[in-house]
């Protein structure tokens, strides 16, 4: 094999490899349901969307089929990848290259085989197939072609679809802080989980003159549009946030906004805060969130509160700034509305959220109860925790 052909079916391969992994980690289920469309439509025994990396084809979905994976080797999948369209073997049996298929010469007896191929991004040549078989010879028509081709067409928007999910959901990842801040006397933590593969909320660290600002934000919706709007309210409190006094950086945030909240009628609720480690005091504003609540050492808890609009609602808005002196064991706590959701209780929320967290010894505890809890069920929305804790002295 030339260079330049080995070149492009290692990109075919590792395509492949990328299709089956992100498969075996989202699922499955759009795919499954089109293969049993496809079973019904065609009247086969046999439907699958079928990847081919080196040595194996794997069998994404499947109907009418229990194996996961068999030898690429002597397939009729190999020759539509090859052939690059649809390719049909009516009578498997009459065909020197399957007639001694284990499949065809023993159980369970195939004949008949149509494939169209699959293609995906990165790769030159097809990835895979959505095929056919069944048990008794048959003619396959030009209008039975066009509608498995387009069957096909729908398998490569869907595992299309995935890889962009998979790829914005990195890009989103990648635009959390990677560690927290480090700053003596203090501990931090936080986590977002989204309800799908990329979502709304947000929460952020940064370093100011003097101590560390924090944001944890919650875009209205969830899903694509939500993530391009998180990371624009990310961008634009990040540049506001030279100035010393938080009121007038969501201030300055929020009419950068309003050219994109507007038009899209989305609201903003955001938690913007200064910590001030050496005199212990944390300033913050409350753009319509609510869900901040400080725990304090001896199992107490106080909300803490702004009562400013979010983002988007009205042009020109001003909001308060709130000052909390935090004592050594305090922790001062900003959730999601996610968080509630899970809890089930809107209007005791807070209360709900300080029973969760009562007696955690860490930030970090704080954000593992969280995640347990999130763990334990569908979300029906963004998941986001954001913790500062004041170390107690000794």
């Amino acid at each position: 094999m030339e260079t330049d052909e080995m070149d492009v079916e290692a990109r075919r391969v590792r395509a492949a490899e990328d299709v089956v992994e992100l498969a075996s980690a989202r699922g499955t289920a759009q795919l499954d349901r089109l293969i049993r469309l496809a079973r019904r439509l065609f009247d086969v025994s046999v439907a699958t969307v079928t990847m081919l990396d080196r040595d194996t084809q794997w069998f994404l979905a499947r109907a009418g089929f229990d194996a996961d994976a068999a030898p690429r080797t002597h397939s009729p999948c190999n020759a539509t990848i090859a052939e690059a369209d649809t390719y049909v073997l009516e009578d498997l049996s009459t065909d020197a290259r399957f007639a001694g298929h284990p499949m065809v010469a023993g159980d369970p007896h195939l004949r008949f085989y149509a494939g169209h191929p699959i293609t995906t991004s990165g790769a030159d040549r097809p990835v895979g197939t959505l095929c056919l078989l069944d048990e008794q010879a048959r003619p396959f028509s030009d209008a039975d072609r066009a509608l498995l081709a387009e069957l096909a067409g729908w398998a490569r928007d869907e595992l299309t679809r995935s890889e962009e999910l998979d790829r914005a959901a990195e890009v989103q990842r990648s635009l959390l802080p990677t560690s927290p801040p480090q700053v003596p006397g203090y501990e931090f933590a936080a986590r977002c989980r989204p309800a799908r593969a990329v979502g709304g909320d947000f929460y952020d660290w940064y370093p100011t003159p003097g101590g560390i600002g924090f944001a944890l934000g919650d875009v209205m919706g969830k899903g694509i549009g939500a993530a391009i709007l998180m990371a624009t309210v990310r961008a634009a409190l990040r540049t506001a946030a030279s100035s010393p006094d938080p009121a007038a950086t969501v201030a300055t945030a929020a009419t950068a906004l309003e050219a994109d909240l507007g038009p899209t009628n989305t609201l903003v609720t955001l938690l913007h805060a200064r910590l001030d480690p050496d005199r212990a005091r944390l300033r913050h504003v409350d753009a319509g969130h609510g869900l901040v609540l400080v725990l304090h050492a001896d199992g107490t808890w106080t909300p803490s509160r702004g009562g400013g609009m979010p983002l988007g609602v009205l042009p020109q808005q001003t909001w308060d700034t709130v000052e909390v002196e935090l004592a050594p064991g305090d922790l001062f706590v900003v959730v999601s509305d996610g968080v509630l959701d899970l809890l089930g209780d809107p209007l005791t929320g807070l209360e709900q959220v300080a029973d969760l967290l009562r007696g955690a010894r860490s930030a970090q505890e704080v954000v593992r109860r969280v995640e347990a809890l999130a763990a334990a069920d569908d979300l029906g929305d963004d998941v986001t925790v954001q913790v500062v804790r004041r170390q107690e002295a000794g």
